[in-house]
């Protein structure tokens, strides 16, 4: 005897089988993802934006955790500018504050 599947089934079904968004858009925030040319991907709250491109040659998580060789990440209020090459800082302008807190 054949086992019927529900609606629900079905759904969850299809969802496993569907690929990866590669864009998302909404009022509150949009991201993408691309491997075209290398990996990269941006995230945006439209107040900060984070692009990050590349793929280190040594990473220091799993593979679960998504590290990139090159980080950019700019934020309007409070102004902030930040540029990462693999795990080190390369630039960093603005909130002296909580850069401060870092050390402490």
């Amino acid at each position: 005897m054949a086992k019927v599947k529900t609606a629900e089934q079905e759904a969850i079904r299809e969802g496993f089988n569907r690929p990866e968004k590669k864009w998302f858009v909404s009022r509150r925030m949009a991201w993408a993802n691309g491997t075209r040319f290398c990996k990269w991907g941006f995230w945006t709250n439209y107040n900060e934006v984070a692009i990050s491109v590349g793929i280190p040659r040594t990473t220091f998580y799993g593979p679960e955790v998504p590290e990139a060789a090159l980080t950019v990440n700019f934020r309007m209020w409070p102004s902030r500018a930040i540029v990462f090459w693999q795990r080190k800082r390369l630039l960093w302008i603005g909130e002296k504050g909580w850069k401060k807190g870092l050390h402490a």
